[in-house]
């Protein structure tokens, strides 16, 4: 939070109190899949398709290589899905510590300072009807949409209900 000091110091209006605020678990972003797994997934078939496609035709060349081959190409593909899946960890954790959502008395507030520092500020008048959704998960941590002109995600937060509820009160102008 120390990160955030100054930068939400710089941002919030004297007239505003901040009633909530909140960074997100990085567990729970590799859950939700902030780290773009399906692009990543992609690529990484992708890249072993055409690897195994090299393998099989090398293999298919050199019939007494083709055990050493094949089993280089399996290493090779773990290795690859390993590197994947820990990159897509680094990014999560990266993101969480560079990530806070603020909810104050006028407005919903999102830092981000990774890889460049971006404030999205979204009013009560921002937000159609006051319409949002929350997803659960069991321990009662999950993600808040709010939908306006943009939807607002709050995602990988530990307390659902307790920031629903202060927006509930943001949107029906109870703060």
């Amino acid at each position: 939070m120390e990160l955030f000091a100054s930068v939400l110091a710089n941002e919030i209006k004297p007239d505003e109190q901040a009633l909530w605020q909140e960074q997100p678990d990085p567990e729970k972003l590799v859950k939700a899949g902030i780290t773009n797994k399906k692009r990543i997934v992609a690529v990484t078939y992708l890249i072993v398709g055409v690897l195994f496609l090299v393998f099989a035709y090398l293999a298919y060349n050199s019939y007494d290589r083709a055990p050493f081959v094949m089993c280089i190409s399996v290493v090779i593909v773990c290795m690859l899905r390993l590197a994947v899946i820990i990159r897509g960890l680094i990014q999560a954790f990266k993101i969480a510590q560079k990530t806070l959502y603020v909810i104050t008395n006028q407005r919903i507030l999102t830092f981000y300072l990774w890889p460049k520092t971006i404030i999205v500020s979204y009013f009560r008048k921002d937000f159609i009807n006051g319409s949002y959704t929350k997803f659960y998960n069991a321990d009662g941590s999950g993600t808040i949409v709010l939908r306006g002109k943009e939807k607002v995600f709050l995602t990988a937060i530990k307390n659902v209900n307790q920031a629903s509820s202060i927006i509930d009160k943001l949107i029906e102008d109870k703060i």
